[in-house]
């Protein structure tokens, strides 16, 4: 199975869990494949989107410190690979993590 498909699949799988069912650790458990399916096929884009995935999934469930490391792992990483957009998006979200934790103080 091609790159591209497998990590389609693996998207609606994660899309169902996280927007239909708001089970996160199902969700996460599927960003972990995606991860692990972007390591072996050397692609960069997939492994930075399961990383900003798992970030996204811990923010939901407000593990607010394990949110934080892994969108700025994948936001390392989309500086490592100059993707422009990814690194925007990934910011973004970041950004509202961080939001979250000024609001706590």
């Amino acid at each position: 199975m091609g790159d591209a498909k497998c990590l389609k699949y693996y998207g609606h799988l994660i899309k169902l869990f996280e927007e239909k069912l708001c089970d996160y650790e199902t969700s996460s458990y599927f960003h972990e494949k995606c991860w692990e399916f972007s390591i072996d096929h050397k692609n960069k884009t997939g492994e930075i989107e399961a990383y900003k995935g798992l970030g996204v999934c811990e923010d939901k469930v407000l593990n607010t410190k394990n949110a934080m490391k892994y969108l700025e792992i994948a936001l390392n990483k989309a500086v490592e690979a100059n993707l422009a957009w990814s690194i925007e998006n990934v910011s973004n979200v970041l950004i509202n993590v961080y939001e979250k934790i000024a609001e706590e103080y």
